[in-house]
């Protein structure tokens, strides 16, 4: 499927092919505008194998970071968080425990799209500190500014739409951390950081070399060791 105009260097993400949401009732194609300017022509076609990829892996680990968001406020509110899995009951009462939990379940997922040079810089892997989670935008609004030069390096930075959100209510994970807000609803968040992914090709796929984060109006480019 060719999604490409080249008379346009902006233009919607075609991926509904590739990408099921089942989570959201928005589109990826919706949501995500592509900027492809910098990018030569012949490298254009990569952009579906290569953001189909990672946007299907990032829209994973937002789902993660929000379900231990969940946790940790129910944690706060019940006093513990209990679980069942394959007949066998859980019950986390620490938040250290919780922690611990998700940062494994971070790990396997996070690990195996990632080279190993950057697994060997990793000084931590923390995630899940709001919420909605930041990768959230793949489905309220961003841009998508695919970079690719060489055959073997992409550079993608993920940049939310400015401005306010409102959040699903109909969603039950939303209606429950949003129980404790003072004022009425309608209530709305806003994504405050961008994103870059430096992707490199390994063998039949392409990996996660580097990720850099900044304010989403700032120029700086700072590098994330906790990712």
């Amino acid at each position: 499927m060719k999604c490409y105009n080249k008379a346009i260097d902006n233009q919607d993400l075609c991926l509904k092919n590739k990408i099921v949401i089942q989570r959201r009732r928005t589109t990826m194609t919706d949501a995500i505008k592509l900027d492809l300017t910098n990018t030569p022509e012949k490298f254009r076609p990569m952009a579906d194998e290569i953001l189909s990829q990672l946007t299907k892996f990032l829209e994973e680990l937002g789902h993660l970071e929000e379900q231990y968001f969940v946790q940790q406020t129910r944690l706060h509110r019940k006093g513990r968080v209990l679980s069942f899995k394959d007949g066998i009951r859980e019950e986390i009462i620490d938040d250290q425990e919780l922690k611990e939990k998700f940062k494994k379940l971070y790990c396997q997922l996070i690990d195996p799209h990632c080279t190993s040079e950057m697994l060997a810089q990793r000084r931590d892997c923390l995630h899940g500190e709001h919420y909605p989670s930041f990768f959230n935008c793949l489905h309220t609004g961003c841009t998508i500014v695919f970079t690719m030069k060489s055959t073997n390096k992409a550079t993608i930075e993920l940049l939310p739409n400015d401005g306010s959100v409102p959040y699903d209510m109909t969603d039950p994970d939303t209606r429950y951390v949003t129980e404790g807000f003072v004022d009425k609803p309608p209530y709305f968040h806003s994504y405050f950081e961008k994103y870059r992914f430096i992707m490199k090709r390994s063998e039949e796929s392409w990996k996660i070399d580097e990720v850099y984060y900044g304010g989403l109006h700032d120029t700086r480019w700072r590098r994330k060791y906790y990712f």
